[in-house]
């Protein structure tokens, strides 16, 4: 009897340095590969970060849209009023000839110019030729600028119209508006 009890600690001793070498080598072995998961973790670290500045770009990004948003309706306030590109030139015409009677330039000849169309919007353009001085002139475009419509100028040509009377002025401007279709 006393063998199996001897045998029965020789056993005990034996699954018990068993497990325990058992248990140690699982506690050891992640520290055998924690370089490996020390460079694990720095990626994941590196990818949330990279997430996170993802995600404050967005919202920065998200607010510039509703900027963009706010400013593109403000420009489309200032368009012409009209939904064919007859009513638009209609308009720049009564806007252009309103403002040249009242600066007292005299107007000599409105033409039409072809229109140039981009994407939803529609370009008006419309050569405007006057006669008049220089301090008219300048009435004219503080008056045009003045206005609440979007217009551009993209041509000007400023010539003498009589050799003898300088400041007689023969200009030629091509105003542009637009329109949303």
């Amino acid at each position: 009897m006393k063998s199996i009890l001897i045998n029965n600690k020789k056993n005990l001793v034996v699954i018990l340095l068993g497990g325990a070498i058992v248990f140690l080598l699982f506690l050891v072995q992640p520290w055998m590969n924690s370089t490996d998961m020390e460079e694990e973790l720095f990626s994941r670290y590196r990818l949330l970060l990279k997430y996170r500045s993802l995600v404050e770009e967005s919202k920065s990004l998200g607010g510039n849209v509703d900027a963009l948003r706010d400013e593109l309706k403000s420009y489309e306030e200032r368009l012409l009023e009209g939904s064919n590109t007859s009513l638009g030139f209609a308009e720049l015409q009564r806007v252009v000839s309103g403002h040249v009677q009242s600066a007292g330039l005299k107007l000599l000849t409105v033409k039409p110019m072809p229109i140039i169309e981009r994407d939803e919007y529609v370009e008006i353009p419309l050569q405007v030729d006057l006669q008049g001085d220089m301090k008219s002139f300048r009435d004219l475009v503080r008056k045009l600028e003045a206005e609440h419509l979007a217009l551009r100028v993209s041509k000007l040509s400023i010539s003498v119209a009589d050799v003898r009377n300088p400041y007689k002025l023969n200009i030629k401007i091509a105003i542009h508006g637009m329109i949303k279709l």
